[in-house]
């Protein structure tokens, strides 16, 4: 049986009127679940249709009032964000959804949880430049390390939820992903990649522990970039060759791969509860691998309802596989494009299909997931 989540941010939830929206999402649109944001990174959106204010913009931060004697090993601290108040916002949003028989997963941004990179810049990603990272913690720093277990077993033992979503769980310089930044290098998808690699002091020290040669390492994307740079052109996506006749390079990428496994396997050991990996578009050779863990189940996201895209991803065992729609996917796609892909995934025995951004929707959106989701049903009651 196909589960059907809906992705919300609480703010979006709260601002609609919390009772509404969950009467909405399971009587009207007919979810069965919803994934809401336990941890999250800053962000700022346009709501799809009458909430207010139109334009949100939120600092992150988590939106559960958190237990601090848990945060002992580490030197990180909890930061709440600043809607939260006094209020234990997302048990006020797991009590709604239990008294409505909706289940609920726990999304967590692993790298990029807001407000922290700013409190804590001796933890943060570095680029091969030597510019530190304003948005995204370092993944191999063990105080990051025992704060994200931490945030794991503080958000999941006492409350009972259908899993925890791991997102941005990559060692990444994330300014690289900025659009403006995108924009203005026009080094495509392959000189991102690269400039978006971590030379921080945890993971240099960490891989040259691990017999890495960390200096030929970033002497390698130091010279890639100074190219590509002056020229502004795009730089491939393929880097496989570059890996081949710069094995240092490939080591490094190694270590941080296995940094990531290893607390991949941390984390599922603190929770009791089922872990689950949103998994973006497919990275290139440099870029961090799926990690796959028959423990961790990924959730692979698409930028478009095609089946097809399953294909080009790698999925040969769509049974037990999990789907995101991003809100790009659906406000690109007719109708007739959801209704079919829903029927044919819930057909093909995905296991879930998460729908991205509920307050980003506007009410055309929601009335096609609606019909999408009630036509799937049918068709796989038939």
């Amino acid at each position: 049986m196909t589960d059907y989540y809906a992705v919300a941010h609480p703010c979006d939830l709260l601002d609609e009127d919390l009772a509404l929206a969950l009467d909405r999402l399971h009587g009207e649109i007919g979810v069965n679940g919803l994934a809401v944001w336990a941890a999250a990174p800053e962000s700022a959106w346009i709501r799809g249709r009458g909430i207010n204010p139109r334009l949100l913009r939120s600092r992150g931060g988590l939106f559960f009032l958190p237990d601090e004697s848990r945060y002992h090993l580490t030197r990180l601290k909890p930061v709440t964000s600043e809607r939260l108040k006094s209020r234990d916002v997302f048990s006020q949003i797991t009590d709604g959804c239990d008294q409505r028989g909706l289940k609920v997963r726990a999304l967590v941004s692993a790298s990029r949880a807001g407000r922290l990179p700013g409190k804590y810049p001796a933890m943060t990603c570095k680029n091969a430049l030597g510019d530190d990272s304003q948005v995204s913690l370092c993944l191999a720093h063990p105080d990051v390390q025992a704060y994200l277990t931490a945030l794991v077993t503080d958000l999941t033992s006492e409350r009972s939820l259908a899993g925890v979503i791991l997102a941005d769980f990559e060692i990444f310089w994330a300014e690289a992903d900025d659009p403006r930044i995108a924009a203005d290098l026009n080094i495509g998808v392959g000189g991102r990649r690269l400039l978006g690699l971590c030379f921080c002091e945890s993971c240099r020290q960490g891989a040259t522990l691990a017999g890495v040669d960390v200096d030929k390492a970033i002497d390698t994307v130091r010279l890639a970039l100074d190219r590509w740079f002056p020229a502004r052109t795009p730089v491939s996506a393929d880097g496989q060759a570059l890996l081949e006749v710069q094995p240092a390079l490939a080591a490094f990428l190694r270590f941080q791969d296995e940094t990531l496994m290893r607390l991949k396997s941390r984390l599922r050991e603190a929770s009791s509860h089922t872990l689950f990996l949103l998994e973006g578009e497919p990275g290139t050779p440099w870029a961090t691998s799926t990690f796959a863990d028959p423990a961790v189940r990924p959730i692979r996201s698409l930028d478009t309802v095609n089946l097809n895209e399953l294909e080009r991803q790698g999925v040969t065992a769509p049974e037990q596989s999990e789907l995101c729609v991003t809100t790009q996917a659906l406000r690109h796609a007719t109708s007739a494009d959801l209704v079919s892909f829903f029927q044919k995934a819930t057909e093909w025995g995905v296991s879930a299909i998460l729908v991205d951004g509920y307050g980003k929707l506007a009410e055309r959106d929601l009335n096609a997931l609606r019909q999408a989701i009630r036509f799937a049903r049918r068709s796989s009651a038939s």
